[in-house]
């Protein structure tokens, strides 16, 4: 078992052997769970998408027509 301290301003660091084999890396998100006295640290190992709408911009090009004239055509289809 590894001890370690928790500094002043709340921050603890984790050992380099820990981090080697949980493959943390600087700036991963980590999740806190505290249970019964014990408090772990989840790695997340899929981070949330931020997308904005803008994102999908043009993701349906061609699907209507390439031109004004097909995309006309298609709307005015029954």
């Amino acid at each position: 078992m590894l001890n370690i301290n928790m500094f002043q301003d709340k921050q603890i660091t984790i050992p380099n052997t820990v981090l080697q084999s949980t493959h943390i890396s600087p700036n991963d998100d980590l999740e806190i769970q505290y249970q019964e006295s014990v408090i772990m640290l989840v790695r997340q190992t899929v981070k949330p998408s931020k997308k904005s709408l803008l994102d999908f911009a043009g993701i349906t090009q061609g699907l209507y027509g390439n031109t004004t004239e097909e995309r006309q055509k298609y709307m005015n289809e029954d």
